[in-house]
């Protein structure tokens, strides 16, 4: 089954969709689409049910947005678990913990914040939502000093971030500090297929203004990127 969700679907995905009729899950962003050429709708109630019978083997979605479906409906399936995992920083530090036991996080409640003291934390340090995206809520604390005004940042965006993103995608009430790791970053899309292996779709390098940038703003790629990298990830 296929979701398709907000903010962006693009006009070959529901081309796709329309031609080959494949089982797309009844929603707002859907059913508007399906005005204009068909789609094979399912209806929620049906889907999950489908998906507990065995009847979908897979999901696929255009969007993070779904994930407030999955949780809510595929709560009994891997789908949900797997999401849960790989889109919550803290489950995912404390599952691989093992792999990088030399890396230093914590979780902190959004409520605790304010008082939390760090003096003892090793500097510099990320502190950011343990769910969330777009790099908000994210920020680079260099001293003791900074901590009141990022506290005060973080809660000021907090209410905006709870009315603009559903829960699944950004969960203000936890947070996660974890140890700034010196080094270039790269972004890798990447599937898993039937017999477990990860195809690589792409790498990115994630080029940042300064040292203390911490936001999305530019992904760069090239043949040479991947040519270099991708013997390491595959």
């Amino acid at each position: 089954m296929i979701i398709i969700e907000k903010p962006y679907v693009s006009e070959l995905l529901v081309n796709t969709l329309s031609e080959k009729l494949y089982p797309v899950l009844k929603n707002e962003v859907s059913e508007y689409l399906s005005k204009s050429r068909p789609l094979n709708l399912i209806e929620s109630s049906r889907g999950a049910e489908d998906f507990k019978n065995g009847e979908f083997l897979s999901l696929y979605s255009n969007s993070e947005d779904s994930l407030d479906w999955v949780a809510q409906n595929l709560s009994f399936s891997d789908f949900a678990k797997q999401a849960a995992l790989f889109k919550d920083k803290v489950t995912f530090r404390k599952e691989t913990s093992g792999i990088f036991d030399d890396v230093f996080f914590m979780e902190v409640a959004f409520d605790d914040l304010a008082s939390l003291e760090v003096s003892a934390i090793r500097k510099p340090f990320i502190v950011k939502p343990s769910v969330g995206f777009f790099s908000i809520g994210v920020h680079r604390v260099d001293s003791d000093a900074d901590w009141p005004i990022i506290v005060k940042s973080i809660m000021d965006d907090a209410e905006r971030v709870a009315l603009e993103y559903p829960g699944a995608v950004i969960d203000s009430g936890k947070f996660i500090l974890e140890e700034f790791i010196e080094g270039e970053e790269y972004a890798i899309d990447v599937y898993f297929n039937d017999s477990g292996e990860p195809v690589v779709l792409n790498i990115l390098h994630h080029i940042f203004s300064s040292g203390a940038d911490v936001k999305d703003r530019i992904y760069n790629t090239s043949a040479e990127i991947i040519e270099s990298l991708l013997p390491r990830i595959s």
